[in-house]
């Protein structure tokens, strides 16, 4: 005997209220600090490479 298909119900919507929380809210200042970081690494490469460029022209 073959079976047939499961029928899946629509998923459940969820109300619009406040947001679960999610397990990296505590390292939330963290993840900042490393995104605000990684921004200033960004900024120095390319300000040193602009500066090679007026030294090498």
């Amino acid at each position: 005997m073959r079976r047939s298909p499961k029928r899946l119900a629509p998923p459940a919507r969820r109300g619009q209220g406040r947001r679960r929380a999610s397990s990296l809210d505590a390292h939330e200042a963290f993840i900042v600090g490393l995104i605000e970081e990684r921004k200033d690494i960004g900024e120095i490469n390319q300000r040193s490479l602009s500066i090679a460029k007026g030294i090498n022209s």
